[in-house]
């Protein structure tokens, strides 16, 4: 119901749970994520590593 009415264009009547403004302040975030990168090259050495031991 309430999908709908958002569709519609009644977004007052349409609130859902997942309808909230995005935090003030996130701390060492300035919109770029930087830190992404990281997460894939940590991620990608644990495969290699857990590939490894499946291999031995």
């Amino acid at each position: 119901m309430h999908a709908a009415r958002k569709l519609m264009g009644h977004d007052a009547q349409a609130r859902t749970a997942l309808d909230f403004r995005q935090p003030s302040f996130i701390p060492f975030y300035r919109g770029n994520p930087w830190f992404i990168p990281a997460f894939i090259q940590t991620y990608r050495m644990r495969d290699r590593i857990a590939l490894w031991r499946a291999s031995r």
